[in-house]
């Protein structure tokens, strides 16, 4: 699933391709990279995944709408309720957002255990270029970091340096913060 690649990685700290001492290292911070954008942003999987089928708990009687675990949603090709299959004109999905809502006039869901069923699919065709960016910026935080490990700083005279504390760069965070989701629900790969 890897966001990015080694090479990208390699390029961006200026490391030529054909020095292979870092590559065992580097293939592991990308791995890492995937999983702490995939807790920060809120999604399961971010490469395109089979149509699941998933079933939701109505609370109240004035509910119109219903939040899927994962997203961006790439299709949405059933919505269940009560057993019955809606009418696609009944209902709409924010494909950003993961959002399916009832259409005005279409009423409310009925409350119940496992009311509501959709079917979808998630993630991106296609690694958005920003998303794979900040990866890459994750990945070369990590390396910097580790040949530092315990550092904060250091100077001497006029000479200062200091090491980024987070986690995630600025860079990055700056970059996910239009994919993150603001209230995430459980997520399920």
């Amino acid at each position: 699933m890897a966001l990015t690649n080694r090479a990208k990685v390699k390029r961006a700290l200026g490391v030529p391709g054909a020095v292979t001492i870092h590559d065992e290292f580097l293939d592991t911070l990308l791995e890492v990279a995937d999983q702490e954008i995939l807790a920060y942003v809120g999604m399961a999987a971010v490469t395109e995944t089979t149509a699941t089928d998933e079933a939701y708990d109505i609370e109240d009687s004035h509910t119109r709408e219903v939040v899927l675990r994962n997203f961006p949603v790439i299709t949405v090709s059933a919505v269940k309720a009560g057993g019955s299959t809606l009418a696609t004109t009944s209902w709409y999905v924010d494909t950003n957002t993961g959002v399916v809502r009832l259409q005005d006039g279409a009423g409310y869901f009925a409350p119940g255990s496992e009311e509501v069923e959709i079917t979808y699919s998630y993630g991106f065709s296609s690694i958005p270029a920003d998303l794979s960016h900040a990866a890459t910026l994750i990945c070369i935080g990590h390396f910097n970091r580790s040949r530092h490990a315990g550092l904060t700083g250091e100077g001497m005279g006029a000479y200062r340096y200091t090491m980024d504390s987070h986690a995630i760069p600025r860079s990055a965070a700056s970059i996910l913060s239009r994919y993150r989701r603001i209230f995430p629900k459980d997520s399920q790969p």
